[in-house]
């Protein structure tokens, strides 16, 4: 076996099975918002509700850590080949990282969660946190440039 196993596996996590289900069952259930009779996701909350989902039977690719404050993709390519689709129209994994930041999810560089991704609000069992996850403005988004096409010469 080639394939690199999540060491943070339900089976190996203080996030089991049953919890996975009490949550599912709870007042926290996670309910997209309803906007003109279709389902209006944000970027977070459809990756909240992928990593619910994949919970189950998908943890070796992806999956939320143990403290339930970051996640980790470990099979990036099994990632985007068999989950991504089916959430997000997006084919290149540089992309999915770009909608990372721009929601400002932060990659951890050090300690034992190296690799994974943190964001303050976006927390196992807190799904109702996620609407208030806002992508970064366009202001935000680029530095100011100061642009002279011509100098004026007096």
């Amino acid at each position: 076996d080639n394939i690199l196993k999540n060491p943070f596996s339900l089976t190996h996590t203080n996030i089991s099975a049953s919890l996975c289900t009490q949550f599912e069952e709870s007042d926290e259930k996670f309910s997209p918002r309803l906007l003109g009779g279709k389902f209006n996701e944000s970027f977070p909350e459809k990756l909240y509700r992928l990593l619910i989902e994949t919970a189950e039977g998908k943890s070796e690719i992806v999956s939320f850590l143990p403290h339930g404050r970051a996640f980790a993709i470990y099979q990036e390519h099994s990632f985007m080949t068999d989950i991504i689709p089916k959430y997000f129209n997006l084919t290149k994994f540089s992309s999915f990282l770009r909608q990372l930041r721009l929601y400002e999810f932060k990659k951890i560089n050090d300690g034992p969660d190296v690799g994974a991704f943190y964001h303050s609000k976006f927390l196992f069992g807190m799904s109702r946190l996620c609407s208030e996850i806002k992508a970064r403005s366009t202001e935000q988004r680029q530095p100011s440039k100061k642009c002279y096409l011509f100098p004026k010469f007096l």
